[in-house]
Order: C-alpha cells, then sequence, then structure tokens
C-alpha cells in the first residue's frame, strides 16, 4: 500500500471516532514487530523516527527501510520524524520519504523557540 498523508489519516481517525498509533522505531526488528502488529490489528500506524534516537542507528540507512516496509504494509501507514531538533534533520527527513515531521526547538531560549 502506497504511504498514507499523514493529515488525511488523522483526519479520518478523527472524524471516525478512532486512535492512531506512533512508534518511535529503534531497530529494524522493532519496525517488523510494530508493521506486523499494526497488520494483524488492520489498523492504521505511523511510524516514527526520532532524532534523539539517532545515536543508536544511521537515518539515512534506516528510513528507506522503514518506507519500504510502509510501502509493503497491506495496512495505511504514515511516516514522521519525531523531534527533529535541527532544521536540516528536518528537510532532509521529507527528502528522504517522511510525510510528516515534528520540530522540537524546545531545548532553546524562548525567543528563539519562537522565531524557529
Amino acid at each position: 500500500m502506497p504511504l498514507v498523508n499523514m493529515r488525511d489519516m488523522l483526519h479520518h481517525a478523527y472524524e471516525n471516532h478512532y486512535a492512531v498509533g506512533a512508534f518511535d522505531l529503534v531497530s529494524l526488528d522493532f519496525l517488523e514487530a510494530v508493521v506486523d502488529a499494526a497488520e494483524q490489528c488492520r489498523s492504521a500506524v505511523i511510524l516514527s523516527i526520532a532524532e534523539p534516537h539517532f545515536s543508536s542507528y544511521d537515518f539515512e540507512l534506516l528510513l528507506p527501510a522503514v518506507e519500504a516496509a510502509a510501502k509493503r504494509a497491506s495496512v495505511p501507514v504514515a511516516i514522521q520524524l519525531d523531534h527533529g531538533r535541527q532544521l536540516d534533520t528536518v528537510i532532509k527527513a521529507i527528502n528522504l520519504g517522511c510525510n510528516g515531521v515534528m520540530f522540537d526547538a524546545s531545548e532553546r531560549d524562548f525567543s528563539d523557540n519562537i522565531e524557529q
């Protein structure tokens, strides 16, 4: 199934009164387990890659695997960059296939956070 627009996925969930789980991935094993569980439950899912976990894996290597797993899934899947701390990372994530991002500027001072 092709990647689903996260906005459309969440809007459908809101309109139909159900939740969509979003799971931070920390390994390929976890990726497979999350997709398998979503398929068994016949549930849409958000595969989330969080910048704080980048010390555990190479983001640029993992993201193509996440995208391939999403496209093979029999349920709707969206891919999100979670807690992207650098604008460069957010742009790279979008270019590599993430269709949702959460930019986290919480570690910056208040005025810089607002500006970002």
